[in-house]
């Protein structure tokens, strides 16, 4: 969860210094609780999953809610 949360604060700090306002992001980290495959890890960090699909569940998602 707190790498997940770091990567949330490090795509919120980026778009903020590519000058949108800060109030306007919401930055959300979900760790293992939103996968897009089923590729769970904890707790004992041992899965059979193969390494493309442990990197599919480290993303940035970006959802524009208004334009």
């Amino acid at each position: 969860m707190s790498l997940s949360a770091r990567r949330a604060r490090a795509a919120v700090d980026y778009i903020v210094g590519k000058g949108v306002k800060v109030k306007r992001i919401i930055g959300a980290g979900y760790g293992e609780t939103k996968l897009v495959n089923g590729c769970e890890c904890e707790p004992t960090n041992e899965s059979p999953c193969t390494d493309p699909q442990h990197q599919a569940n480290r993303r940035t998602e970006v959802k524009v809610l208004k334009y």
